[in-house]
């Protein structure tokens, strides 16, 4: 029996629809980030498990799912997500279905890059700040995924929290577990919204 991710929690099943969770990812950019992080604590493991369903492997299952994720923010889809058209759990199914259509069909016309480093990245609330850290590294060429050795790696940690109504801070360190510490950012920025 194949050992299922701890990451993204317990639970298996679709949670039920808050509506007023995703309608509530349309306002504020406070409002917006606060409902897209728990849509995606809500989510991410019955999205995992749909994924394994269709035949992906664990490695394979989690960068889907983060890459939908991705995509899915990046392309704001929450703005057009209509509660008269459906369950919200029928419309992730779609269109996470047609995200993993879209990698295979990438896949076989040959559309992979030759080479590109993949990086686990191991997101989380801490203290009411987003937390970013980076995970195993490998070097993907084609179908091989090759390990990068310890001493090769940089780990990343991103944490980025809210100083005031309009300003949010950023702390990025980045080592390495021989070398030690070799770049370090803490700055502020004006939130937009």
């Amino acid at each position: 029996m194949v050992h299922e991710t701890e990451t993204g929690g317990g639970g298996r099943a679709f949670p039920e629809t808050r509506w007023s969770l995703i309608l509530g990812a349309r306002g504020t950019e406070t409002t917006r980030r606060a409902a897209l992080e728990e849509l995606l604590a809500a989510y991410w493991k019955p999205l995992y498990l749909f994924t394994r369903k269709n035949g992906l492997s664990v490695d394979a299952a989690k960068d889907a799912v983060q890459d939908f994720a991705l995509r899915m923010l990046e392309k704001d889809v929450l703005v057009r997500v209509d509660p008269d058209r459906g369950r919200f759990r029928s419309f992730l199914r779609v269109a996470l279905q047609n995200h993993l259509h879209n990698r295979r069909a990438a896949q076989a016309a040959g559309k992979r890059r030759r080479g590109h480093l993949e990086v686990e990245l191991h997101a989380r609330v801490e203290d009411g700040a987003l937390c970013i850290t980076s995970g195993r590294q490998r070097v993907k060429l084609g179908p091989l995924r090759i390990p990068l050795p310890r001493w090769f790696v940089g780990e990343a940690n991103v944490r980025e929290w809210r100083e005031g109504p309009d300003r949010l801070g950023i702390r990025v360190t980045i080592k390495n577990p021989i070398l030690g510490a070799f770049f370090g950012y803490t700055g502020s920025f004006a939130a937009v919204a």
